[in-house]
């Protein structure tokens, strides 16, 4: 529930590397790969009193995985750089 002083900044976007380097955040302990990635992101920030509470950032990890070689997608529901590439299709059409 959010108080009166409270404020929510919620984005969409599309976040894009080449794993060249560990992502701990994200990749932890993985060594890079070197492969290019494409996921939406979901990042929502609260803020109280004119200073941040909290982030969260939401991603599809299965979608990394795939992307970066180290999961089958064989059989499970993932879309993997797909899923970026629609987000940004759609972005587009709202310009």
């Amino acid at each position: 529930m959010l108080s009166k002083n409270m404020l929510m900044q919620v984005d969409e976007i599309i976040f894009k590397f080449t794993h060249t380097t560990e992502i701990g955040w994200m990749l932890p302990d993985i060594a890079p790969t070197g492969k290019r990635v494409e996921i939406p992101l979901i990042v929502i920030v609260g803020f109280s009193n004119g200073k941040v509470t909290h982030e969260h950032i939401y991603w599809d990890q299965a979608s990394v995985l795939v992307q970066l070689g180290l999961l089958n997608p064989v059989g499970l529901p993932i879309k993997g750089i797909e899923t970026a590439k629609k987000m940004d299709e759609l972005r587009q059409r709202l310009l």
